[in-house]
Parts: structure tokens; C-alpha cells; sequence
């Protein structure tokens, strides 16, 4: 995330699409804070920025299924 938001500071979007997609494939998963970030302020509403956010968000709500299926019942 830290080089996506370098890039992103710097006006390099595609390098900044790039760390940040490199981050989701790696796990990162914090779609909210990454649409709030001060230093990504440069990709927030680019239509790649928007994409990316919505699959990590889907990969999120796949995450909270899969746990409820998995959780103990008592």
C-alpha cells in the first residue's frame, strides 16, 4: 500500500493501480481505508481505483460467508 500511495502522491496513477492491485492480490483488504486515504486522493473516483474496490469488497463479503458457514454452531 505504502508505494501505491507514493505513486499516487507523485501522479502516477498506472504505478499506483499497479501497487495497489499487487497489494489486493497479496491480501491487503481494507477497501475502506484505501477510499479515504489522504495520499491515494489522486485515484479516488478513477474508474480502476473504483473496480479494485468493489473486488476487494466482494472478496470481503466471500470472506464473511465462508466464515459463517465454517463458525461452530451451538
Amino acid at each position: 500500500e505504502l508505494q501505491a500511495e507514493v505513486a499516487a502522491m507523485r501522479g502516477d496513477t498506472p504505478a499506483a493501480m499497479n501497487a495497489l492491485q499487487h497489494a489486493a492480490d497479496l491480501g491487503y483488504r481494507d477497501a475502506w481505508l484505501a477510499e479515504h486515504e489522504p495520499f491515494l486522493a489522486a485515484l479516488h473516483g478513477h474508474p480502476e481505483f473504483n473496480a479494485l474496490l468493489a473486488t476487494i469488497r466482494a472478496r470481503n463479503e466471500a470472506d464473511v460467508r465462508d466464515l459463517a458457514v465454517s463458525a461452530p454452531r451451538g
